[in-house]
């Protein structure tokens, strides 16, 4: 039985549902079905144990959400975790997929406000981690920018959908510290990425008030800018996978249950170890 955090108010689009509205259920099959759970429930399953929150990217309804955490949490229990994994659903998608993107940043800042409020809440004190892909990465961050009191909290993104400088900027600089323990993957051939990010964000930036610089690249394309040796920064060989490298969805276990790991087995080694504070080397050559 997997935990979800469900910040959605309809199964596509929809607005941030308010307060912690926690469900359990089993998402490795089809015919779902979910059962509510107390928050003070969570916290007490969490004694023990660390707990890492997980969070998706764009364009993932409820359903499909359900299924790739389930998926993960099974492929990170073959990795020897003992975190209780809490995913993250958020309502970062529309009916007509793609063209919200611009707007998905609000309800991303609104649901890593909604999370952080949760860990104080309730976890003081825990050992608290996030792992996240794509656009799930402003959720993480915007969490962590809002946990400033705390001890480090370990953080682990692939294919990040937020600017290439945006840990060295007013924006989210505050998230490092010599203590940090940020892990970023990160892989040249995610088209998405190196096209679609620039104009969605171009706009949001532009035209809806978004915080950062217009134009930028990727944090999950190329890395950071500048590096900074506080972040664990892999770039994954362009030749992987059969010469295809890793595209945008290429992180994260499919959420369709019919389709192995493919890819995703390597990316979730990387982000599960760069949680643990395992240190990878950045050149290209290195990662497959």
């Amino acid at each position: 039985m997997t935990i979800f955090l469900n910040l959605r108010t309809a199964s596509t689009g929809g607005a941030v549902a308010a307060g912690f509205p926690f469900v359990e259920g089993n998402g490795l099959v089809d015919r779902l079905a979910m059962s509510p759970i107390a928050p003070e429930e969570v916290v007490r399953r969490s004694e023990g144990r660390d707990i890492l929150f997980a969070v998706h990217g764009f364009n993932v309804d409820r359903k499909k959400g359900i299924h790739l955490y389930s998926r993960l949490e099974q492929a990170l229990q073959g990795l020897e975790s003992t975190a209780l994994m809490i995913g993250v659903l958020w309502p970062g998608d529309f009916w007509i997929p793609a063209v919200n993107y611009p707007w998905e940043f609000s309800d991303a800042v609104t649901c890593g406000n909604r999370v952080a409020q949760f860990v104080k809440a309730h976890l003081d004190g825990k050992n608290i981690a996030f792992v996240s892909h794509s656009l799930g990465a402003r959720v993480v961050l915007q969490a962590l920018k809002t946990l400033p009191d705390r001890p480090t909290i370990p953080a682990a993104m692939g294919a990040a959908a937020v600017d290439d400088n945006c840990l060295s900027t007013q924006q989210y600089q505050s998230v490092l510290s010599d203590k940090s323990r940020i892990g970023v993957l990160a892989s040249r051939k995610d088209q998405v990425l190196r096209v679609a990010y620039r104009l969605g964000d171009w706009v949001s930036d532009a035209i809806l008030g978004d915080d950062d610089a217009p134009g930028n690249q990727a944090l999950g394309y190329h890395g950071p800018r500048p590096r900074d040796g506080r972040i664990d920064y892999g770039q994954i060989n362009p030749t992987a996978n059969n010469g295809l490298g890793y595209g945008h969805n290429d992180y994260f276990p499919s959420p369709d249950l019919k389709v192995g790991d493919g890819a995703a087995g390597n990316s979730i080694r990387f982000l599960y170890e760069a949680l643990r504070g395992a240190q990878h080397s950045s050149n290209p050559a290195d990662w497959t």
